[in-house]
């Protein structure tokens, strides 16, 4: 099976001289589905960390921040609250306010700068990471209640299901990100073949290279699970890049081509 073959390259691609001369000779185009695979695998492993992370941060957000919403019912566009005064969101450790809710339409100079969140009784109002007011007006045919139980219950469901929104995202701009950069890295492992006096076509050293490269995904992958960090880690994962590229590639040393 293809599934069983890529798991077993991933492992001897941090060893074996014998895979790089098969991926040389061997393998075609299919190498960028290994790619493909290999951060799949890496992806997988990072999400059950990711999503574990996202539901407790929802679980905290629910039972700090939603429980403090009070019942909102929207008819015909027009938002209205229990009481008519301002309700005040705010953080229970810090005490930053995080929202004010106000449909009495009578504080007219509600400051966004002290607040992330807005809500009036026909629009909601917030300050975005540039500093820019946007404002959303509440269509005329809107007609719904949303009560905190409801709130935390929505919350909590979307975050367990937010996986199938976040795993394809990273998946596609990591795969775009390393394709890029395997196409970059060939031009290296040409230029470091010529130097080990290895001729090599370049379609030959991108293989090389997308394989090479294993080692440094997982390897990352790893220390990203483990939040372990160095200084300098970029110039650590470059080098230890181009020492697998120059494994790979002198691995092909008495190959002709």
């Amino acid at each position: 099976m293809r599934f069983l073959k890529y798991l077993r390259t991933m492992l001897r691609s941090f060893y074996s001289r014998e895979l790089y001369r098969e991926v040389a000779t061997r393998w075609d185009v299919g190498v960028v589905l290994y790619l493909l695979f290999v951060l799949t695998v890496c992806w997988i492993f990072m999400m059950l960390k990711i999503q574990l992370e996202i539901n407790q941060s929802a679980k905290l957000f629910a039972s700090e921040y939603a429980s403090q919403f009070p019942l909102l019912t929207i008819k015909n566009g027009v938002i209205s609250t229990p009481e008519n005064h301002p309700y005040v969101i705010q953080d229970p450790n810090t005490k930053q306010v995080f929202a004010t809710v106000d449909t009495s339409s009578q504080n007219k100079n509600l400051d966004l700068s002290t607040r992330t969140i807005i809500v009036t009784n026909n629009k909601i109002m917030w300050t975005s990471h540039d500093g820019v007011v946007k404002t959303y007006q509440l269509a005329k045919n809107i007609n719904m209640t949303l009560d905190p139980i409801m709130l935390k219950d929505k919350l909590l469901s979307w975050a367990k299901w937010s996986w199938l929104l976040i795993f394809p995202m990273f998946l596609l701009v990591s795969f775009s990100y390393r394709l890029v950069e395997a196409l970059i890295y060939a031009v290296i492992g040409k230029i470091l073949g010529l130097v080990a006096r290895v001729s090599l076509p370049y379609t030959t050293v991108f293989k090389l290279t997308i394989v090479a490269m294993t080692p440094v995904i997982v390897i990352g992958t790893l220390l990203d699970w483990f939040e372990l960090n160095f200084p300098r880690i970029a110039v650590l994962y470059f080098v230890l890049a181009l020492t697998y590229i120059l494994f790979a590639v002198s691995s092909n040393r008495t190959k002709k081509y």
